[in-house]
């Protein structure tokens, strides 16, 4: 069933980790992606804030099906070559 693999962004929920991790277990649903937490980015939580969420969301039976951080962005842009003839 497809409940089984909808993967639902946690912030969107709530700002608050532990609310949201609530209410998708709540809703039956197993899957959670990580994009802030407590309005922080993952990228920037340390080992330690790591663990602690990975205990939150692993004692309420749900996994990690995506990191959906903002870690893509970069001080330089991003420029690519021009494509050549054909």
């Amino acid at each position: 069933m497809i409940w089984d693999r909808l993967g639902i962004i946690t912030d969107e929920v709530s700002a608050n980790v532990s609310e949201a991790l609530d209410w998708i277990a709540g809703c039956g649903l197993r899957h959670v992606e990580i994009r802030t937490v407590n309005g922080r980015n993952v990228m920037d939580l340390t080992n330690e804030e790591i663990g602690d969420l990975r205990e939150r969301i692993e004692r309420r039976g749900l996994y990690v099906s995506a990191i959906a951080s903002d870690c893509r962005t970069a001080e330089q842009p991003i420029t690519y070559p021009k494509a050549g003839r054909l």
